[in-house]
């Protein structure tokens, strides 16, 4: 009987702890979109839902929001790094490069040398592989 009480309490205490993790998991998500549609002209959140979609691998959710984030601001260089990332991670070469290139022209417009000696550097990785 012992045995039959110390497992049923094992068994809750799981389902509880399973229960918290997802409700961690996706309560920051959840919130993210109700703000999202709310704030339709906020780049920042749909880049922060890209990302985060792109960290769990989620890669057609996280492509998604990230070109909306760059259609409301063309100039968001970190938005096209992300996407760069998520080209990659899904073999599309052509499209990897094609961000670059775009990523390259408003690092050069806004002066970002960072952004622009990262995007050198990755294209010139693309045409001598």
């Amino acid at each position: 009987m012992i045995y039959l009480i110390w497992l049923l309490g094992g068994l809750l205490f799981t389902s509880v702890a399973i229960y918290m993790l997802y409700l961690f998991y996706y309560q920051e998500i959840y919130r993210l979109e109700q703000i999202a549609e709310e704030y339709p002209g906020y780049a920042d959140v749909r880049f922060k839902l890209g990302k985060i979609y792109r960290e769990r691998r989620k890669y057609d959710k996280a492509k998604l929001y990230l070109e909306e984030a760059v259609k409301i601001y063309p100039y968001y260089l970190e938005a096209y790094k992300e996407l760069y990332e998520i080209f990659l991670s899904l073999n599309d070469r052509e499209s990897a490069r094609n961000i670059l290139k775009r990523l390259k022209q408003f690092a050069e417009s806004q002066q970002d040398s960072a952004m622009l000696s990262f995007a050198k550097n990755k294209l010139a990785e693309h045409e001598n592989p």
